[in-house]
C-alpha cells in the first residue's frame, strides 16, 4: 500500500509523512508535495504548489526522501505572523 499527498501546505505533508511512517501496511514509495516557505524556495521544482507556506522551516528532504522530524507532536513549527497574514477575513 502507498500513501500519497495532494496540495497540502507542508503541515499536512508532515502529517501524511506521519501516518505513512507509523503504518506498518505502507511499503510502496509514496508522493507528496513540496510546500515549502517563500524563504526557503530555489527556483522551480515540481510538487511546489505556493508561494509560501505557514510552516517555519522547509521540509527536510535527502535523497528524495522527506526526513521525519524530532519534534514534539510532527515536529514542526508554525510561523503565527503568517497564519494572521493569509487568514481570511469576512
Amino acid at each position: 500500500m502507498q500513501l500519497n499527498g495532494s496540495a497540502e501546505l507542508g503541515i499536512g505533508s508532515l502529517a501524511n509523512v506521519a501516518l505513512a511512517a507509523a503504518a506498518p501496511a505502507v511499503t510502496l514509495p509514496s508522493v507528496f508535495p513540496v510546500s515549502t516557505p517563500a524563504s526557503a524556495q530555489r527556483g522551480q521544482v515540481g510538487g511546489i504548489y505556493y508561494k509560501d507556506d505557514i510552516i517555519v522551516a522547509a521540509l527536510d528532504i535527502r535523497d528524495g526522501a522527506i526526513r521525519i522530524p524530532a519534534g514534539p507532536g510532527l515536529g514542526v513549527d508554525v510561523d503565527p505572523e503568517k497564519i494572521e497574514k493569509y487568514r481570511v477575513t469576512d
